[in-house]
């Protein structure tokens, strides 16, 4: 039988070239969640601190202790 992709010059990738293209790509896509959560939490952050007093407070739902949802 001749093999279709011989006769067009196309070659499939190996196993580990397809394990180096999947790492990179990982990586890459970890490192921009990174970058995107960074740039996130950072921007405005001087505008934030001159429009009000830099008092922070724990939201509702977390400083509420575990005997008050008992009741």
């Amino acid at each position: 039988m001749i093999n279709p992709l011989s006769a067009t010059g196309i070659k499939m990738i190996t196993d580990v070239q397809l394990a180096i293209f999947s790492n990179v790509l990982g990586v890459f896509l970890f490192l921009l969640v990174v970058a995107y959560h960074y740039i996130n939490a950072n921007t405005g952050l001087a505008q934030r601190r001159n429009d009000r007093p830099c008092s922070r407070k724990l939201p509702i739902l977390l400083s509420y202790n575990a005997a008050s949802f008992a009741k």
